[in-house]
């Protein structure tokens, strides 16, 4: 393979990646009674709207990992300045090392792992479509007015090959991640109810 065709087979790989965003959040629903179906709804919006918001400020790291590691809380609790300046070097170079198992194209299982915490540096995430099926980035949606939508899959056209890269790292583990998400569904809100049940259930217990 050339040069020529292997960038080739990069920026479709980021246009399939873009494309597979469409739809990305359809979540599993249990199956539900009437009363349990008027909980779920509830807990359902909130749990969505915990979740993006946690891909939104980048996952466990957070958008700027060094300066909450150099916070009085973290950092701050030891008192000389050499040894701030290896909790923070330590810290960062854990974060890399955990980040770099995900470097390759090819690791799809490990693409899971770390890269979607990136998805922030495409833009904003905002849901599209009916019934909000389509999380994206900003930066890689083209609205044409009203709730009418579209991904942009020439996103990567004109870009440099190693920012098509990183765009295919990011996007393929950001929409595994939201795919998982949406498969938990079931599952995550059996958690729930089952907890919900036990403290109505313990509410309900005669008092001595």
């Amino acid at each position: 393979m050339t040069k020529a065709q292997r960038h080739a087979a990069i920026r479709e790989r980021a246009a399939s990646a873009i494309r597979d965003l469409y739809h990305n959040a359809t979540p599993r629903y249990p199956s539900l009674d009437d009363e349990p179906a008027r909980i779920f709804e509830d807990w359902f919006q909130d749990a969505a709207q915990a979740e993006i918001e946690y891909l939104q400020d980048g996952g466990a790291y957070g958008k700027d990992y060094r300066k909450t590691l150099e916070a009085p809380c973290n950092a701050g609790q030891f008192r000389s300045s050499a040894a701030r300046a290896y909790y923070v070097r330590w810290k960062m170079q854990s974060m890399r090392e955990e980040r770099a198992r995900c470097n390759s194209l090819d690791s799809r299982r490990d693409l899971v792992n770390s890269q979607w915490e990136r998805i922030g540096e495409l833009g904003k995430l905002h849901t599209y479509g009916r019934g909000g099926r389509t999380l994206a980035p900003a930066d890689l949606v083209r609205t044409r007015g009203g709730s009418s939508f579209g991904m942009r899959e020439d996103y990567c056209d004109e870009r440099p090959i190693a920012d098509c890269v990183d765009l295919v790292r990011i996007v393929e583990s950001f929409n595994a991640c939201v795919a998982g998400w949406c498969k938990g569904v079931p599952e995550m809100w059996a958690e729930y109810w089952n907890e919900y049940t036990a403290d109505v259930d313990a509410e309900l217990e005669p008092t001595e």
